[in-house]
């Protein structure tokens, strides 16, 4: 984006158009394991956290320290919208717990909502605590490696996963296996330039599932895009 027009430029058009920014930053990659975006300040005040909003939701970011996209906004609640109360749901990947709050503040549902980043885990705590009022269902929060999960829960006990981890969701088949139970729903998120050729990927990984159909989430780039694969365990 800062390729042809300066840092400096774009800070001074934003303030222009919204005269009460108080800081600008520019994300300029999401790297390592925990997808935590790298942060180029442009203008303003320096903060450790940001605050966003989505559809009356309340969340603390801490910036550049845990994931967090305001792009799945959307996203968000419409997963929390197709799942029913009484669900039990398994969020692998929560970050600071985007899907996870808007699911219970829509639904009466039990949410277990994983993060391996202990920034993560600890603003999932804080979020839940924000948005307290408006929660119908119970969030509890775990920081642990997905892969590690089914040592800690025990057999087929959830009704849907949500596996936001677009790079490397095809790394924890094992893991929606023993989680899942049958009839139960897995939301896998995946990058993708050929969703046929993605398509064949997962179903030989996942051979025991049946897939329900795709939509394309995120543009990344002209010619990839993070695509939801919802899935059916047989």
């Amino acid at each position: 984006i800062l390729e042809s027009i300066s840092g400096e430029e774009v800070a001074s058009t934003l303030r222009a158009i919204h005269p009460g920014l108080k800081s600008i930053y520019v994300v300029e990659e999401t790297v390592g394991e925990y997808r935590t975006m790298v942060l180029r300040h442009l203008w303003g005040e320096k903060k450790e956290y940001a605050e966003a909003r989505e559809y009356g939701l309340i969340f603390r970011v801490p910036l550049g320290r845990a994931y967090y996209n305001p792009r799945l906004a959307e996203e968000h609640h419409r997963i929390a919208e197709v799942t029913r109360d009484g669900e039990v749901v398994l969020d692998m990947f929560c970050g600071v717990g985007g899907f996870s709050i808007h699911i219970a503040s829509l639904r009466d549902a039990f949410v277990v909502a994983n993060d391996k980043n202990p920034e993560a885990y600890k603003h999932v705590v804080i979020n839940i605590k924000l948005n307290s009022r408006r929660l119908k269902g119970v969030i509890y929060p775990l920081n642990h490696d997905a892969l590690n999960l089914p040592n800690i829960v025990e057999g087929e006990v959830f009704d849907r996963i949500i596996a936001n981890n677009p790079t490397r969701s095809l790394d924890f088949t094992p893991v929606y296996r023993h989680l899942l139970r049958r009839g139960g729903v897995l939301h896998l998120y995946v990058l993708s330039s050929d969703i046929a050729t993605t398509y064949d990927i997962i179903q030989e990984k996942l051979s025991d599932f049946s897939i329900e159909g795709h939509r394309l989430v995120l543009e990344h780039s002209p010619r990839t895009g993070v695509f939801r694969v919802d899935l059916v365990k047989r």
